[in-house]
């Protein structure tokens, strides 16, 4: 098949998403791999097997924009949603996993994609309902092809093939990582009122960097993290205090942390002495893990103690907001646990 057609990539363009870098999980329908880590270099190849497409006028400038359908499957969340070229969502829906993976401490690859099979065409339909368009209006549709679980990217990638195949319109594929950085532009209101480059710190799973955007598909990766991820770290530390992770250990631990007294314990601040952008996690969940064992107890035995008293905490907390109106209660208040999602990352 063709490339696909410079209107197209333009359009993509305006979507704040990309043409590239498609993973390895998508190998068996041909994709070639690249990798947002190495984007010290351009993404500049736009893969030869996307369908063929000759755009309707709404593609063309000023005129009406194009209508995408995204489809994201690469961890424990089934996600689809309609978008707009000029950047408006017309509808969106999800599927969350966080009380399957629960139990386990972490996100079980086979349990992952049985319930994405289970979801993905009521999300799919559920984004569409919502956006009260039809598949035969959409102008393409877009799925994520990775970083992610392999299982996982396969049943979006599947039902992407589907959707693109039956109603002879473009399939987009989207770099996860990417995707996180472009969207910035989105949250900002107009590609205007964020213009390249920029500077992004990306924070997401398995994932740390910081990356200067200079543009759809050209970046340069400044520093990353050296062992941890800040979202593992969270995580594990999560697990050591016997938090409960949904929907992760970030959340729980500043849902106890608004309670706490940041003075208390001083940490060192990792790689404080270097001059370079990188980031390093290791050595501070090693102190927080010797902190928590000295002052409650063993590596075995500090996650029921832990739960007791931190749940004692947060049953003082609730106490005394529920003296106070509704609308000053604490969002958070519920979110703590006992259990650790892991993070997972891949290319």
């Amino acid at each position: 098949m063709a490339h696909t057609p410079v209107v197209m990539r333009q359009a993509v363009k305006r979507l704040y998403g990309s043409v590239y870098a498609p993973c390895r999980a998508a190998a068996r329908f041909g994709y070639a791999p690249s990798s947002f880590a190495a984007c010290s270099r351009p993404f500049t190849a736009v893969d030869s097997r996307q369908r063929a497409f000759t755009p309707p006028s709404a593609a063309q400038p000023d005129s009406k924009p194009i209508y995408v359908l995204g489809i994201e499957s690469s961890c424990d969340d089934t996600a689809a949603a309609v978008v707009t070229s000029d950047g408006r969502v017309l509808g969106e829906a999800i599927a969350t996993q966080a009380d399957i993976h629960a139990p386990f401490g972490g996100v079980v690859p086979n349990l992952a994609q049985e319930a994405h099979r289970a979801a993905i065409e009521r999300v799919v339909d559920s984004a569409l309902t919502s956006a009260s368009i039809s598949p035969a209006k959409l102008d393409a549709v877009a799925v994520t092809v990775g970083p992610g679980l392999s299982l996982c990217l396969d049943v979006g990638v599947r039902k992407a093939h589907s959707v693109s195949r039956e109603y002879n319109i473009p399939l987009v594929h989207i770099h996860h990582m990417e995707a996180h950085a472009l969207v910035a532009r989105m949250a900002a209101g107009s590609p205007e009122a964020l213009p390249f480059p920029f500077l992004c710190l990306l924070v997401s799973g398995g994932h740390n960097l910081l990356v200067l955007v200079k543009g759809v598909g050209n970046y340069m990766q400044l520093g990353t993290t050296l062992d941890d991820a800040l979202g593992e770290a969270y995580d594990k530390v999560a697990r050591m205090l016997g938090l409960d992770l949904r929907p992760n250990g970030g959340a729980a631990l500043e849902a106890i942390a608004k309670n706490g007294n940041p003075d208390k314990y001083p940490f060192a601040v990792p790689m404080k002495k270097y001059g370079n952008c990188d980031f390093s996690y290791a050595g501070l969940k090693t102190s927080v893990r010797l902190c928590i064992e000295r002052l409650l107890g063993t590596a075995e035995g500090v996650g029921k103690r832990a739960t007791t008293e931190l749940h004692g905490l947060r049953g003082s907390s609730s106490s005394s907001s529920s003296s106070s109106s509704r609308d000053q209660a604490d969002p958070h208040s519920s979110s703590s646990s006992d259990q650790e999602q892991q993070q997972i990352k891949a290319d």
